[in-house]
């Protein structure tokens, strides 16, 4: 929340007659855009993030009222479960490039995921939610090539909300560029040759 929403809930109690009510507000370190792969800093979604021991890592599920998951769509008073997928998405990215890429400064990661599936087991609401993610598989060997197998928990008001298994791979970004850039040659070449009726679905 923004000052200016404190500020209005603060004059909201006041003038229901419960001023005496103390708000405590604990401020949070969000994960950097370098991170979460996030330019807008509202659409980053990981705060606090933390290691418990080799495997795992903990954080804080951030949620900015100008996310762009929020913005267009909301049903109910519950969290869409893109926010859950995103979030599982973000925490990869902040341990990985935090814990493991920031070993070898000079070079540049490229993330591709191989498979991501996500289980929803109860509502997210917009309160404190924390985030538990366990390494159950690494192969850290060659600095050009970091893949993972991992678990993501969201636990909110002691219950788990969504679970997430997930498999990537950072490549360094002078080897998957070079690979993306030619298959994209091949799909654009395919789509030239293609029937125009072949292309009216785009």
């Amino acid at each position: 929340m923004s000052e200016a929403d404190v500020f209005l809930i603060v004059e909201e109690l006041r003038h229901r007659g419960l001023d005496r009510i103390h708000i405590r507000l604990q401020p949070s370190t969000l994960s950097g855009a370098g991170e979460v792969h996030k330019h807008q800093v509202a659409n980053a979604l990981i705060a606090d993030l933390h290691q418990v021991d080799d495997s795992l890592f903990g954080a804080g599920l951030r949620l900015h009222n100008d996310n762009e998951l929020l913005l267009d769509h909301q049903t109910g008073q519950h969290v869409q479960g893109m926010v859950a997928i995103e979030a599982s998405r973000q925490m990869f990215l902040a341990v990985t490039e935090r814990f493991f890429a920031a070993q070898w400064p000079q070079r540049k990661y490229y993330f591709v995921i191989e498979h991501m599936n996500t289980a929803f087991e109860n509502f997210l609401f917009p309160l404190c939610s924390t985030i538990e993610y366990r390494i159950t598989e690494s192969r850290t060997q060659d600095p050009s090539r970091l893949s993972f197998s991992a678990e993501v928990g969201i636990h909110q008001a002691g219950r788990r909300a969504a679970f997430t298994q997930l498999a990537f791979t950072a490549f360094d970004t002078d080897v998957i560029e070079a690979k993306e850039d030619q298959r994209a040659r091949r799909a654009v070449e395919h789509t030239l040759r293609a029937p125009a009726d072949a292309l009216s679905g785009v």
